[in-house]
């Protein structure tokens, strides 16, 4: 049970999941902070590195170098946003992997069985949250 504070501002959901659909509530901080603290700031960094590319260009320099740990954070914030767009989120919402109608069905019910996700929106919902937490190694492995 979350533990609340006086003046959490409360979000409210209705969960449609089941036949019998059923209200939820969680407090707004705890339901949001850490994910989008984390987008947030991998959005500022790319910002902060296209700007740098931006400027560059602007200058009309022949080259520019940007340091490994930048290029993987850009890579990372692209990967993000394109992953978060509709085309891919249409993809995947679905509450029954038997509704996935793509090419690879069989293969997300695989994925499914094996890492316990329930619903294929789950799925979609972890894609975009491992490369946010995950650390890239300068081996790339």
């Amino acid at each position: 049970m979350e533990e609340r504070y006086p003046n959490d501002l409360m979000l409210y959901a209705i969960d449609l999941a089941d036949s019998a659909s059923q209200i939820s509530e969680s407090p707004v901080s705890r339901t949001f902070e850490k994910v989008d603290m984390k987008l947030s700031r991998l959005r500022s960094g790319a910002a902060r590195i296209m700007k740098t590319i931006r400027d560059a260009h602007e200058a009309r320099k022949q080259e520019i170098s940007i340091s490994p740990p930048d290029k993987d954070k850009l890579c990372k914030f692209l990967f993000i946003m394109k992953y978060r767009g509709s085309t891919v989120h249409r993809r995947f919402y679905h509450q029954d992997p038997d509704n996935f109608a793509e090419n690879d069905q069989e293969e997300l019910r695989i994925y499914i069985r094996e890492k316990g996700h329930m619903k294929p929106i789950d799925v979609w919902f972890n894609n975009i949250k491992v490369p946010l937490e995950m650390e890239m190694e300068p081996e790339k492995r």
